[in-house]
């Protein structure tokens, strides 16, 4: 799980890094005693390390390898009973390193979780925190705002005033989203050779999904950097942007395949994916029973993809029968399909038309009610 919900990576300019030794000596107020796992990318990593998984001893943790290019990493600690702690991303280049990750320290981004990473002189990791985050950091007050504004929405009972106040809601966050973009893209006009921007990039492509303006900042560090950088984010590119609104939903024929019901023409369906552990999962799904209540006989249809392991497949039966949700179910067992749509977060809904065709993604109840309630009526 932990490289479906946490992997990023980070190269830089093969013009600029030869292969080399890199070590990160380590330690942390988190744990005394545990295991430390360092994550890297699955895709793209160029990294050879050691071992990724070595043992936390008295608050000390190593770890040693080689790059050809700084990465971005994150480290996982472990404890004895099981639960896991995660540290901010950081970025590695060639040489010796002390990092600290401590409990009581925030992320350098504001927009990210886990435990701060203090990570003395090293120039590409410098770079990230002081030239970058500052522009980026500088909306997340908005981004905090625009949190407590649509909470405020949900308590609101008139029904035309609910609406209306999470629509301006959602106005005011996609114009975060655009301003998040703007950032990335100056930043990457202005610095075009930097080590960074691509893997901020990509970043942003596995959390966002496919944006046009990504183009723009892939057509403006591209020809700086060599084949083996710029083929597999173009590939990305081109693979998520096929989920972007307007395409054919990737695995319709996986899902015409997998249900009995017969979907009636004329309606449009939420594709959602989920999981049996998911507490968001199952919560939205309180939310989607009203909303299939209401809108199911006047044309709107719910399908779940579920990627529960074996293991997990008498817990996944149990809750749909115990919370009777009406709509089909679909087992992808172990997300063998969802994964070859890099769904990375879950809940993750798609709604489509009658042809299957993308209309919205990440779509949550609130908006999905506003749209089935001006389309649906």
């Amino acid at each position: 799980m932990k490289n479906l919900l946490f992997i990023i990576f980070f190269l830089a300019p093969i013009q600029l890094f030869s292969q080399s030794t890199f070590v990160i000596d380590g330690k942390t107020n988190v744990l005394v005693n545990g295991k430390a796992v360092i994550n890297v990318a699955r895709e793209f990593q160029l990294s050879k390390i050691k071992q990724d998984t070595v043992l936390i001893r008295n608050h000390s943790f190593l770890f040693t390898g080689t790059l050809k290019y700084p990465e971005e990493f994150r480290v996982e600690m472990i404890a004895k009973g099981g639960n896991h702690s995660l540290s901010e991303p950081f970025f590695i280049s060639a040489g010796y390193h002390k990092m600290t990750i401590d409990k009581a320290s925030y992320p350098h981004d504001s927009f990210e979780i886990g435990f701060g990473v203090n990570l003395p002189n090293d120039p590409v990791n410098d770079e990230y925190i002081k030239k970058y985050l500052p522009s980026r950091n500088k909306l997340s007050k908005q981004s905090d705002d625009n949190d407590r504004a649509m909470f405020k929405c949900s308590s609101i009972k008139d029904k035309k005033a609910k609406k209306d106040c999470f629509l301006v809601a959602e106005a005011q966050r996609a114009s975060i989203r655009q301003s998040l973009d703007d950032v990335l893209l100056t930043y990457t006009k202005a610095n075009p050779r930097s080590p960074i921007v691509p893997w901020l990039l990509y970043n942003e492509i596995f959390y966002n999904g496919y944006r046009e303006c990504y183009q723009n900042v892939y057509k403006e560090f591209s020809k700086y950097t060599p084949d083996n950088i710029n083929i597999p984010i173009r590939n990305f590119l081109a693979k998520l942007k096929l989920k972007a609104p307007g395409n054919l939903f990737p695995l319709a024929d996986f899902v015409k395949a997998n249900i009995s019901k017969n979907i009636p023409q004329n309606r449009y369906i939420l594709v959602d994916f989920w999981f049996s552990g998911c507490a968001p999962c199952i919560a939205q799904f309180r939310e989607l029973k009203k909303t299939y209540k209401k809108y199911n006989k006047k044309g709107f249809e719910i399908i779940a993809i579920s990627i529960d392991k074996k293991e997990a497949i008498p817990e996944y039966k149990k809750l749909i029968a115990k919370n009777g949700y009406e709509w089909p179910q679909i087992l992808d067992l172990d997300g063998v399909k969802t994964k070859t749509i890099d769904i990375n977060a879950f809940p993750s809904g798609f709604l489509l038309d009658s042809h299957w065709k993308i209309v919205k993604t990440n779509i949550n109840p609130t908006i999905l009610n506003n749209f089935l309630e001006d389309n649906l009526p």
